[in-house]
């Protein structure tokens, strides 16, 4: 019976540890989605400076989050994922509205990815 117990203790911490894994991916990717969701809506109005201002700082923000994301997540997405913010912000710097528009949503869509793959689901589990 105490085997059961530890057992059960260790799946526990497990998950625990999953749950708060996934909180810190979502906090490493929840400001850079504001940010390039501000920034989308700030290039369609045309105020380019906010939306390169806001692309820059979404970048810099997972820039900061790369070492440790790097440890948690494919070392291929958190790549693609900067290499898209920089097309994002080259886009934003040449003025380009649909195509600064279209790689903003992939990034968007990739951080969703991200943050749906460490949330603590049965999915996410087994």
């Amino acid at each position: 019976m105490r085997q059961l117990w530890m057992a059960g203790a260790l799946l526990a911490a497990l998950i625990l540890g999953l749950a708060l894994l996934g909180h810190e991916v979502t906090g490493a990717a929840g400001p850079v989605v504001t940010d390039l969701t501000h920034a989308a809506a700030a290039a369609e109005a045309g105020e380019w400076d906010t939306a390169h201002r806001l692309t820059r700082r979404a970048a810099a923000a997972w820039e900061e989050a790369d070492g440790w994301l790097r440890l948690v997540e494919s070392h291929q997405t958190v790549g693609e994922i900067a290499a898209l913010l920089d097309e994002a912000g080259e886009y934003a710097r040449a003025r380009e509205t649909g195509a600064y528009l279209a790689a903003n949503r992939r990034v968007v869509r990739a951080l969703h990815a991200v943050r749906a793959s460490e949330q603590v689901t049965l999915g996410n589990l087994f």
